[in-house]
């Protein structure tokens, strides 16, 4: 945990939440919610966003439980309790229908259908890899819902659109946990910013770095382009996804070495210099 003054603030109120009687606004599980934010708190790189399109959100929460756990943990057991939740001096208060989402049936039990249209075994592995816990699944899509100003959010897989994080809204949620001296975005949907820039990036202690990446950079089996639907081929030629920069990044051989956080844990890629290239689209640098 980052912040030890805070440890058992947050041990003491992730125990009252957990053994309180009280309702609550979201069809989860409480237990299995308390046990989950623990868990969070001791290991922030287990934030699973599985295969929802939140990976801003993703990104951003797994910084927070890193710079303040016991925010993190105000915010996620407020949501649960009162319906709303604030987040240094910004209120995150998700619709009706985020509230009442059967996350059992409705978000594990669509990801389990796709993960077998995919070919993918039901492995406990694998649905961990790809189905978001409760925990994790309200607090991103309460923000994600918050966000919106005319796509209403459920927190489910289809909602590619709605799930969808501009650069503005992750400058301003940065900016308004008040951790951060300055959040400065140098990134773009249309034109990379080649491999001198992402080589400028240092993360530090004091430097939280968010990539701009098509996703494709990290994936070893590409899909072809004409195995795609249309949506994937739109999608495939612009940046869609943020992840946590957790190394410099370097240049031998023709190859990018660097790694980062994302899906749930810290990964080391070696990217093809021409790939990486074609895929970085800036970088979201928050000093503290």
């Amino acid at each position: 945990m980052a912040e030890k003054t805070n440890e058992v603030a947050v041990k003491e109120k992730i125990k009252q939440f957990k053994t309180s009687n009280d309702i609550g606004y979201f069809r989860l599980d409480r237990i299995k919610v308390a046990d989950r934010l623990t868990e969070l708190v001791n290991h922030p790189t287990k934030f699973q966003q599985g295969v929802l399109s939140l990976c801003g959100p993703a990104a951003f929460f797994q910084l927070l439980i890193k710079r303040d756990a016991l925010a993190f943990v105000q915010y996620a057991t407020s949501l649960y309790n009162n319906g709303f939740g604030e987040i240094g001096n910004m209120l995150v208060k998700p619709g009706y229908h985020l509230q009442n989402q059967n996350y059992n049936e409705k978000v594990i039990q669509d990801t389990l259908m796709w993960m077998k249209i995919k070919n993918i075994q039901l492995t406990e592995k694998n649905k961990e890899r790809f189905i978001s816990p409760p925990a994790d699944w309200m607090v991103m899509s309460s923000l994600r819902d918050e966000s919106n100003l005319f796509l209403e959010y459920t927190g489910t897989r289809a909602e590619e659109l709605a799930g969808i994080t501009l650069l503005k809204n992750l400058e301003s949620w940065l900016e308004k946990t008040s951790l951060y001296q300055s959040v400065i975005v140098d990134a773009s949907w249309i034109k990379p910013k080649g491999v001198n820039h992402a080589k400028s990036l240092t993360p530090s202690n004091q430097t939280d770095i968010i990539l701009f990446i098509n996703s494709r950079m990290l994936n070893k089996n590409p899909i072809k382009s004409n195995s795609m639907k249309i949506n994937e081929v739109l999608l495939n030629h612009f940046p869609n996804h943020y992840v946590v920069l957790t190394s410099k990044i370097t240049e031998t051989s023709g190859s990018i070495k660097f790694s980062c956080w994302t899906w749930g844990k810290v990964m080391e890629y070696e990217v093809p210099h021409n790939v990486f290239k074609a895929n970085y689209y800036g970088a979201i640098v928050a000093e503290v």
